[in-house]
């Protein structure tokens, strides 16, 4: 046998293993870039609650404020 011959089984072998790599590849790069994606999604809806929370808070403040103003007023003067 012929070392340097490599015969029809190693280039079916190597199309196969191509195969094999180039689909382990493709879906390596799919999932992280949704792992990427899912994360950066996360950390947008985690500022838009915070942003969204600090907002109400301060609408809170200023309707509270406004309330004791106007109770403040309608006292009668001593």
């Amino acid at each position: 046998m012929d070392p340097a011959d490599l015969g029809p089984g190693t280039l079916t072998w190597l199309d196969g293993t191509g195969t094999v790599l180039l689909c382990g590849f493709s879906w390596l790069r799919k999932s992280l870039s949704w792992d990427v994606l899912d994360g950066t999604m996360d950390n947008a809806d985690i500022g838009t609650v915070r942003r969204l929370a600090e907002m109400l808070d301060s609408e809170r403040s200023a309707a509270w404020a406004c309330s004791v103003r106007q109770h403040t007023l309608s006292l009668p003067p001593n």
